[in-house]
């Protein structure tokens, strides 16, 4: 039961202060990583490319696997995956990659065995899953507040992303998070 679960966090060694200390790469792993790891290594990582990544853990909770997909994959690969579920990358990143084998100029596909698209894969890894295993489905009105705030933390570039304070002051957190974190606590009090 989620009131019995315990939840330890480390960052593993790997947290730094943006402000002291300039870091141009990330340990976080690669299906997790934001997009400026890959594109914009000369600039170094702010506080939003921990907002990618923890869009991507927040979606894991939700699905038990990150949105990305790929076994062992390669920067081109997390490539084709972010430009197939979130869309056409930023000019001057869609310039430098060798996308044309996977996209059109316009960011559609031209490759039919690309992953699912986001619209999709809500649908297919979320609902199916917990539909499969006996598990209320997320209602069409939490659903489109989640992937909200989701999509906003997945923006391509770091600036355009929403900051932690926004995200918790979105939709999803107030209607939905919150008030379920709020149920936790008083079931646990009442143990």
């Amino acid at each position: 039961m989620l009131p019995e679960a315990r939840i330890f966090m480390s960052d593993f060694g790997e947290s730094f202060m943006p402000s002291t200390t300039a870091r141009h790469y990330s340990n976080t792993p690669v299906l997790s990583a934001p997009p400026e790891v890959r594109f914009a290594p000369q600039t170094p990582l702010l506080f939003l490319a921990d907002i990618w990544s923890l869009a991507c853990t927040a979606w894991s909770i939700f699905d038990a696997k990150p949105p990305f997909e790929g076994f062992a994959p390669t920067d081109d690969w997390m490539t084709r995956e972010h430009v197939t579920v979130l869309g056409k990358l930023p000019p001057q990143w869609w310039e430098k990659d060798a996308r044309l084998q996977w996209f059109n100029e316009d960011g559609t596909r031209n490759y039919d065995r690309l992953g699912t698209p986001w619209a999709e894969r809500f649908e297919s890894f979320v609902q199916k899953a917990r539909s499969r295993n006996g598990m209320e489905l997320v209602g069409q009105e939490e659903r489109s507040a989640l992937l909200a705030i989701l999509r906003a933390m997945l923006a391509f570039r770091p600036e355009k992303r929403l900051t932690a304070e926004e995200a918790l002051n979105s939709r999803w957190m107030k209607e939905w998070a919150v008030p379920e974190f709020e149920r936790m606590k008083k079931m646990e009090s009442e143990d």
